[in-house]
């Protein structure tokens, strides 16, 4: 129900707020599904949940009104957290911000920086307060270039945030974080957003990428940094005014290469060149999409068909709940292996374990 709100409010701003706003719909929540879970299953991302339904409902009227319906939201923010000592022995634990995307493109501007959708009321801590009262040195932290999606209006850009460690045994969290394999989708024709990194000491020979790893342990020295999801495009890239293509190369929002790729727009010593950018923008190029969907999500799709994913989605309801999770991960390992026969796979699961 808060998507659609976010929706009503979009279509109407000077709509009023109230219990009759909703009055009108229901929601349909089959018992001991993800938004409706039965006692004993995993609760501790529900709020990452909620995110991901909001932008569902989302994405369910901009099939109906796509020039009034912004472009996805990342969805969740890195909730980043530290377990570690201070050299007089004192235990530490502290939070130190959130990290995410921005919001998405609008049909009449681009989306906010940093954050947005509906993450955006989420608030810092000060740099000036977490460094004196834990043992890390901030060497990052603001917004990431060619990180919002391009579009006629483009997407927010995301947080960037470095840290280095200074005590040993000391532990990182990065809960709640999204959209490490799957963009968010961009609408009439614009580009799909990055994903999400969480890298333990980049651009060296010991650089981790990890993925959608939530928890690492550090070292002294260890560099942690955490990139947040892109957020959606709106509209065909290739039509955005080439001054404010310009405009963002100068901001360090798009790097020139990306203007060129992303907008067919050349920047040549930080001015437009009119006579490159004609010839990009009228070179040959693919048909734009209604929606622009990444290639995580693409390939993920190949595999995982509507139809498969229903085979499991009913083979996993009819298991106990305390099973389902482990279940899933064998069916998965299973396909990632060359499984092609999921009744087959599902009896012989149900044998080994005697279900």
């Amino acid at each position: 129900m808060v998507g659609l709100t976010y929706v009503l409010s979009t279509l109407d701003p000077t709509l009023w707020l109230n219990a009759g706003t909703l009055r009108p719909a229901r929601a349909i929540l089959p018992a001991g599904s993800v938004v409706n879970s039965a006692p004993g299953a995993a609760i501790g991302m529900r709020s990452l949940t909620c995110a991901m339904t909001q932008i569902v409902t989302v994405g369910a009227f901009a099939q109906a009104l796509p020039d009034l319906i912004p472009a996805a939201a990342p969805g969740g923010n890195a909730i980043m957290n530290i377990k570690t000592t201070a050299r007089n022995g004192r235990p530490v634990m502290a939070s130190i911000g959130p990290v995410g995307g921005g919001g998405g493109a609008m049909p009449f501007a681009d989306g906010s920086d940093g954050a947005g959708g509906a993450t955006g009321f989420l608030r810092n801590t000060p740099i000036e307060i977490t460094e004196p009262e834990v043992p890390i040195r901030f060497l990052r932290y603001g917004l990431a270039p060619d990180t919002g999606a391009p579009g006629r209006w483009r997407g927010g850009l995301s947080a960037v945030m470095a840290f280095q460690v200074s005590a040993p045994e000391t532990v990182i969290t990065a809960r709640n974080r999204n959209r490490s394999v799957m963009g968010a989708w961009g609408l009439r024709g614009a580009g799909e957003a990055c994903i999400s990194r969480f890298v333990k000491n980049p651009d060296t020979d010991q650089a981790v990428e990890l993925g959608n790893t939530d928890l690492v342990h550090c070292a002294p020295g260890d560099v942690i940094c955490v990139t947040g999801p892109g957020a959606g495009g709106w509209g065909d890239p290739f039509t955005r005014p080439a001054a404010l293509v310009a405009q963002d190369v100068r901001r360090g929002a798009v790097s020139p290469g990306a203007a060129a790729r992303d907008y067919g727009v050349a920047i040549r010593d930080g001015r437009v060149d009119d006579t490159a950018t004609a010839a990009l923008r009228s070179a040959p190029r693919p048909e734009p999409q209604p929606y622009a969907f990444s290639p995580g999500r693409r390939a993920f799709e190949q595999v995982w068909t509507a139809e498969r994913y229903a085979h499991l989605t009913a083979f996993l309801a009819a298991q106990p709940v305390g099973w389902r999770f482990f279940l899933k991960h064998r069916v998965f390992a299973a396909v990632a292996a060359g499984e092609t026969d999921m009744p087959a796979l599902f009896t012989r699961l149900r044998a080994t374990y005697a279900l």
